[in-house]
């Protein structure tokens, strides 16, 4: 089984239904298909074979791309824009090719693959960064996807009737899994091109959307457009990143009659937690339960899970190199990443903690947070902070004395208008850290 043969079912079942929106293109379930079926026909011309990557900058093309490939025996890789600057740099090997779309016109690049280098069991792959920073693929089942997808369209009320909207390339791994979740479930999938967020908020309020896909960076943007609240979300559900109390607070006010989930997860692994942030008390630090049939264990603070909707090649318990901690109701509480850890005279800072002080600070709208060596080769702390409206420097650095102990400031400070954002809708610490060692 694959996407390609389950997009076939749903043309069947929901016929005319739109399935997926962006901007002004509608495509029924039925059209969509027809779509991916002449594309198809095209790449037989490439007698195409093996493990391809995929990509384009528009939405309908790459997901076009995807099914179409596994309808003519060949194997997807998706990937976003920061995957291909990479490839660029350092190729993966024992890949068949690089298949791309432009405004309807295909580009096949093959490669040649003289080795005979058998790959994991899967229908398609994503890429991750690995260790070393190079492209790694992740090989995924059908099942090990499909068979999760009536537990989380349930938990993040994701119905047939339902309309969601996210944005960003099938390259995102949330992205591919929410986008066939979608098709799973015989729902609709509304997108936009472009991320403006004035624009997209308008969307939501006016194209029957009701549930929303964004990673928390994104929500920020979306919220920060201050129009008027919309009644019909019902459903918020995030993740890749911790979620603050003041941007729950703004999508509670824009978003009056959603449920807010915030989710853990990990490309290898697929969800791992969640939970519902409701009523009083926020700790932004837990994330949650673990889901159904997934079982977490920490030990020595190292998160390990095991879960049967995992990529191929992976075994379990399986950690990614998080810590955490297990309250006695079995809810996880993130404390940061093991690497994530400046090490100032035997003194261990966290630097997700302390990105936490600093975002809690009055006059502080969004921190982040970067460990370096100084010429010394001593570990500091860099931070970069984005002040709220008419709140002076002088105040801010005379709090930071007073708050934090002196082995915990940070020895270098940035003020920046907003943090940037890399493709993924993450703080771009590649900018960020070039600010360290530039000085702007």
């Amino acid at each position: 089984m694959n996407y390609y043969k389950l997009l076939q079912a749903q043309a069947v079942a929901y016929g005319n239904k739109p399935f997926l929106c962006m901007d002004a293109r509608v495509f029924s379930y039925a059209s969509f298909l027809s779509n991916v079926d002449a594309l198809a026909e095209e790449l037989e011309d490439f007698h195409i074979r093996g493990d391809v990557i995929i990509y384009s900058e528009d939405f309908i093309e790459e997901a076009s791309l995807f099914f179409a490939l596994q309808r003519i025996g060949a194997r997807p890789l998706a990937a976003h824009a920061g995957v291909m600057d990479s490839l660029a740099r350092r190729p993966t090997e024992n890949i068949a090719g690089i298949l791309t779309m432009r405004q309807g016109e295909v580009s096949w690049s093959p490669r040649d693959t003289t080795e005979n280098v058998s790959s994991p069991e899967g229908c398609m792959g994503v890429f991750t960064s690995g260790s070393t920073g190079a492209p790694k693929v992740l090989y995924r089942t059908y099942a090990s996807w499909a068979a999760f997808f009536p537990v989380q369209n349930a938990a993040f009320r994701i119905g047939e009737e339902s309309r969601l909207y996210l944005h960003g390339s099938l390259g995102f791994t949330g992205n591919l899994n929410v986008f066939l979740a979608v098709l799973y479930r015989g729902a609709t999938l509304v997108t936009t091109a472009a991320f403006q967020p004035k624009q997209v908020y308008h969307l939501l309020s006016e194209s029957g959307v009701d549930v929303v896909y964004l990673v928390p960076n994104k929500l920020r943007l979306l919220v920060q457009a201050k129009e008027a609240p919309i009644q019909g979300i019902q459903s918020v559900f995030t993740g890749s990143q911790l979620l603050s109390e003041e941007l729950l607070q703004s999508l509670r006010r824009s978003f009056p009659a959603a449920h807010i989930f915030l989710y853990y997860g990990a490309s290898e692994l697929n969800y791992i937690t969640y939970r519902e942030l409701e009523g009083e008390g926020f700790d932004e630090r837990n994330l949650g339960r673990p889901f159904e049939n997934v079982k977490l264990e920490v030990r020595d603070s190292l998160i390990y899970v095991t879960t049967p909707y995992r990529v191929s090649n992976v075994k379990c318990p399986f950690a990614l190199g998080d810590l955490g901690t297990l309250d006695e109701k079995g809810n996880l509480r993130l404390l940061g990443r093991r690497s994530d850890v400046v090490n100032k005279g035997g003194y261990k800072i966290s630097l997700a903690a302390l990105k936490e002080k600093l975002e809690k600070m009055q006059g502080v709208e969004a921190a982040e947070v970067l460990g370096y060596e100084d010429s010394r080769r001593y570990e500091e702390a860099a931070a970069f902070l984005v002040l709220e409206r008419s709140v002076e420097r002088g105040p801010i650095e005379k709090r930071i004395r007073k708050e934090l102990p002196a082995v915990e400031r940070p020895k270098k400070l940035f003020y920046l208008n907003e943090i940037p954002i890399n493709d993924r809708g993450k703080a771009d610490k590649e900018r960020l850290r070039s600010y360290i060692f530039n000085g702007s």
